[in-house]
């Protein structure tokens, strides 16, 4: 079987940094928009491997948030309409796009998706709230 999602762009307009210990509350309050460019991942299951295939601007978030749902035995390629260090929130709609398509091919919630991309990118440091914001619209 074969998914395919997609997560648009976001541009932060103001934003309050909140930290914590908890990552589920960790993050940015604030104000922007989701714009209608994004990025599209088809993902399906493989035998052994993780495998991304395609622009993905920073590709370490979209790796390790798949890592985390997922571990091995998925294939997803990526495609981005936005070029990568510009704003655009790239590193968090190639890894949600991505985690929401490996989620329907495995089975997982959606919510575990938003939750790894989320993650990743508090670990990266590539972003606080543009998961959160690409995944509510």
């Amino acid at each position: 079987m074969k998914a395919v999602a997609f997560a648009p762009g976001h541009i932060t307009g103001f934003f309050e940094i909140c930290t914590d210990d908890n990552n589920e509350v960790v993050g940015s309050r604030g104000a922007g928009v989701c714009i209608s460019l994004g990025s599209y991942a088809c993902a399906e299951r493989t035998d052994t491997s993780l495998t991304i295939h395609g622009n993905v601007g920073k590709g370490e978030v979209t790796r390790k948030a798949l890592q985390m749902i997922t571990g091995k035995g998925v294939s997803v390629m990526l495609k981005n309409e936005l070029p990568v260090s510009q704003g655009f929130s790239v590193s968090a709609s190639s890894s949600l796009a991505a985690t929401l398509s490996a989620a329907v091919v495995l089975g997982i919630p959606e919510r575990k998706a938003l939750e790894a991309t989320h993650a990743a990118e508090l670990g990266e440091r590539t972003g606080l709230g543009d998961a959160v914001a690409s995944f509510t619209g």
